[in-house]
């Protein structure tokens, strides 16, 4: 069982941290929208709901396909979901992740370890690292409804720089732009991408190449993830109490402001009679809004038998945290 109070995504609600990241320019939220999420959580202090999934629903969520699911067909979850805070966690690489969604678009800030993350490391620049923030802070993504494309922002010198963010760049950080740029230069010169650099090539490009596809495939699974809260047609999520939910340096959370497990408890017997079975995917589900207009809402169906195969599922509907 994971150990809540580990997770660093939990540091993002210290008044120091919004405070922080809603202040100055950084290079690890160099779009503005992102300061938004720190900005509004500071000014009205919603508390936001929590979440944790399972190392079975992980099982479920890694092999979603999105390719369907693009993000202008989510806008409805803007009415369904208005200015909801959440914050989701999971124990695979200690992922945990908080959203926003807003009248325009999802922002999703992501976080990849622990408390005991902040040890003392060597970056790959050979220097040494305090910064717990700059090591577990993998970047963010925004799914914004107008788009068919979701920004997906790696906390990465070099995603930063291919990004054309150079504005926020601090001195030191515009030194090793420098350095990287001309790396950049005498690999393309010698006719490589950075797509096709080895180790021998540039070892520092490479290293940071490397840590890009690493930090993208996690905000992808973070994405998943939310995708899956969201749209998925069954979720069952028990309530759990925790008194001391938290993180050190943070104020204790009160016994009725737990973490909603998201698990997959199926009621009853399995009976399968020559089975085969359907891949998950995506539906359009035709609904009425409160002004009885017609929209489609996205349900994800998770993978199942399609013959014979009956199991009965016990639903709860998103509880009011209060």
């Amino acid at each position: 069982m994971i150990n809540y109070k580990e997770n660093y995504i939990f540091n993002f609600l210290r008044k120091k941290a919004l405070r922080g990241f809603s202040s100055f320019s950084s290079c690890i939220f160099y779009d503005k929208r992102i300061k938004e999420v720190f900005r509004k959580q500071l000014s009205v202090s919603i508390k936001p709901i929590k979440y944790y999934f399972t190392d079975s629903t992980m099982k479920r969520v890694l092999p979603i396909d999105l390719a369907n699911c693009y993000p202008t067909k989510l806008g409805y979850l803007s009415d369904k979901y208005p200015d909801e805070f959440g914050l989701c966690i999971c124990k695979l690489d200690n992922i945990g992740f908080i959203y926003q969604i807003g009248l325009n678009d999802i922002k999703i800030i992501v976080t990849s370890g622990t408390n005991k993350s902040g040890n003392t490391t060597i970056d790959e620049f050979g220097r040494i690292d305090y910064s717990a923030w700059n090591k577990t802070i993998v970047g963010s993504a925004i799914i914004s409804f107008d788009s068919d494309k979701v920004s997906i922002m790696p906390n990465n010198t070099l995603s930063f720089i291919l990004n054309g963010k150079l504005e926020f760049a601090g001195a030191e950080t515009k030194s090793e732009i420098l350095k990287i740029a001309k790396s950049m230069k005498n690999i393309s010169n010698n006719g490589k991408t950075l797509l096709s650099i080895t180790k021998s090539d540039d070892l520092r490009l490479f290293n940071l190449v490397e840590d890009i596809k690493i930090k993208e495939a996690k905000i992808w699974t973070a994405i998943k993830m939310f995708i899956f809260l969201k749209t998925a047609n069954i979720v069952d999520k028990t309530f759990i109490s925790d008194s001391k939910i938290g993180v050190k340096g943070n104020t204790t959370e009160k016994e009725s402001e737990g973490i909603i497990v998201v698990d997959s408890t199926w009621d009853s017997s399995i009976h399968v009679i020559n089975p085969f079975s359907v891949s998950g995917h995506f539906r359009e589900q035709p609904k009425k809004n409160e002004k009885k207009e017609w929209y489609k809402e996205v349900i994800y169906i998770d993978s199942f038998m399609k013959t014979g195969y009956n199991r009965r599922a016990k639903i709860d509907t998103d509880c009011a945290l209060s």
